[in-house]
């Protein structure tokens, strides 16, 4: 059981985006007494990597204004909540990379603005470790890679299983694929309501004809270089929606 529990804690660790079918099977194979054992564990090991990125995230003041305010979100049991946090794109310039064993070719974008989107990966990584602590990975997901334009593939759980209930937070890092957020958008206003809190990071907000559609309480920020301080803010930007009764 020991070997078990080490892997699945790794699993989530790993932001539940790798093996997930090795994880799948073994979790179907646990009983409800074991599971909630892993579940445990994997709330303690959260412990380890909310430590490791506060503190790569706290020597900035705009990493910190963010963690505050997801930190307040996470403490409310609120209605279904749309955040977007908009990040600075600026000349891009691809840099070809090839992955060891792989024959296929990777495209990074990289431009001015680089080190500021790797440090909101890691606000989002925290945010993520933070929702897994308080309500169990189970209830929480982490999306890098891949969003399903279908609704029944989106409401899985972390190792793919139908589920009973919507999950109660979805990070959604798009910061490296505007594929991923264009697919999210376009999803609007339904799966805003499959999740209490979803947060996105993105190069761009949704487009207005997409915000107006949107029903639940919205939020955006965007983080934008200032020049007179040399430093980056987090700065809200107003949003116009249609109301629940509008």
């Amino acid at each position: 059981m020991e070997d078990v529990i080490a892997n699945q804690v790794a699993f989530v660790g790993n932001l539940c985006t790798n093996a997930v079918n090795a994880c799948a099977q073994q979790w179907a194979s646990l009983s409800t007494k074991e599971r909630m054992d892993v579940v445990e564990a994997v709330k303690s090991d959260a412990d380890a990597h909310i430590d490791r990125l506060t503190n790569e995230t706290s020597a900035t003041r705009w990493t910190d204004t963010l963690d505050v305010y997801f930190n307040s979100l996470l403490a409310l049991d609120v209605s279904p909540k749309l955040v977007v946090i908009e990040l600075p794109a600026k000349k891009p310039v691809y840099t070809v990379v090839r992955k060891p064993g792989r024959k296929q070719v990777t495209r990074c974008f990289d431009d001015v603005h680089s080190d500021a989107r790797a440090k909101a990966t890691q606000v989002a990584e925290l945010l993520y470790f933070k929702a897994v602590e308080r309500y169990g990975h189970m209830n929480v997901e982490y999306i890098a890679n891949t969003f399903s334009a279908r609704a029944s593939r989106r409401g899985r759980d972390a190792y793919g299983n139908p589920r009973t209930t919507f999950p109660k937070v979805r990070v959604v890092n798009a910061i490296r694929n505007l594929s991923l957020s264009s697919k999210l958008y376009a999803a609007v206003p339904a799966v805003c309501d499959e999740a209490d809190l979803t947060v996105v990071f993105a190069r761009s907000f949704p487009r207005k004809n997409r915000l107006s559609a949107i029903t639940c309480s919205v939020d955006l920020y965007k983080i934008e270089w200032s020049a007179p301080s040399a430093e980056y803010k987090v700065r809200s930007y107003p949003v116009q929606k249609k109301s629940r009764h509008g």
